[in-house]
């Protein structure tokens, strides 16, 4: 599958994961639109990494998988590929097509120049949606910063702002936290 064979027109859920089922790139799908994702930048790609080892090694017992699961919003329809997922209850998953987990508690995105947008607004405004979903965590590539939401028993959000590698950053639905710079290590925020 390539960008230009995604028109721009209207596709429904059975498209979508026929071209998914299909295709070697990760292929989102909301409002009936398809789009192609791309892979990062060598930063972007370190960091989910280094987030992903540091959350599987962090004994928290729950299902932590990468960005090759989708997460389906069943209110919408959607199917999103966040970097890292997580839920620490039996996984729950969309029946026919592609791997597509209904009940995650954790999501994570790595913020670009060209998701950032999209990350902060239309996904965390879906991902809220989902009865599951507890933890929102926002990872810049082009500075130290990360943004952590935590939906609250009585719904409303605890905001976490984390900027130097000294600090811990609480990840609240797995029960652990971890160093920035564990998430940063090796790093280069300039790369292009």
């Amino acid at each position: 599958m390539k960008a230009g064979e995604i028109e721009d027109r209207q596709y429904s859920i059975a498209e979508h994961l026929e071209l998914l089922a299909n295709s070697d790139v990760r292929l989102e799908y909301s409002g009936g639109k398809i789009t192609m994702i791309s892979g990062g930048n060598r930063a972007h790609s370190d960091i989910a990494d280094n987030t992903f080892v540091a959350l599987r090694t962090g004994k928290s017992g729950c299902y932590i998988k990468s960005s090759d699961m989708a997460v389906s919003i069943q209110a919408t329809g959607a199917h999103y590929f966040p970097d890292i997922s997580a839920t620490c209850e039996e996984p729950e998953f969309e029946p026919g097509g592609i791997t597509r987990l209904k009940n995650p508690s954790l999501l994570i995105e790595v913020l670009s120049l060209s998701t950032e947008r999209k990350d902060r607004g239309e996904k965390f405004d879906a991902y809220k949606t989902l009865p599951s979903f507890k933890e929102y965590i926002l990872i810049d590539s082009k500075s130290f910063q990360i943004h952590a939401y935590y939906r609250k028993d009585r719904g409303d959000w605890q905001i976490g702002n984390y900027y130097r590698l000294d600090q811990q950053v609480e990840i609240n639905t797995l029960g652990i936290s971890v160093p920035m710079s564990v998430i940063y290590q090796g790093v280069d925020l300039g790369e292009e």
